[in-house]
């Protein structure tokens, strides 16, 4: 809210080009995001379905804001190098290359290892030993 005078004057009240939808993409998505967890944060004990589905869409938000930011900064690094193309071939390799392994580590077979407590809220997650004795 502090800035919102200078994101009027600055990108609202300009023609939109790449880098404004970028910032707006990141601002509005990260406030959406944040408002939904906040959400699931104070959600009543729910079952382990739910609160799946609800992590898996965190998630989803968290994963689509870090690319958005990934590729405001590669904007920004391109720019910076003078349009270098060796340069932005480099860091489309680099950054496929990242996505791939983190969707492997974040939606792949061994992401569901965590269990939910039952009687407790969603965010509460154990692996399964310790859910185990507990």
């Amino acid at each position: 809210m502090v800035t919102l005078p200078e994101e009027v004057a600055f990108i609202w009240r300009r023609p939109k080009i790449l880098s404004s939808m970028f910032f707006l993409v990141n601002r509005y998505l990260a406030l959406v995001g944040n408002i939904f967890g906040l959400c699931i944060d104070f959600l009543p004990a729910v079952s382990d379905e739910s609160c799946s589905r609800y992590m898996l869409v965190r998630e989803l938000f968290l994963f689509l804001q870090q690319i958005i930011v990934c590729l405001t900064l590669t904007l920004l690094i391109y720019a910076l190098y003078d349009r270098s193309r060796r340069l932005l071939s480099c860091m489309m390799i680099i950054g496929l290359a990242l996505i791939g392994g983190a969707s492997a580590g974040s939606f792949g077979n061994n992401s569901n290892v965590a269990t939910y407590v039952q009687g407790s809220d969603c965010h509460n997650t154990l692996t399964e030993e310790t859910a185990i004795r507990q």
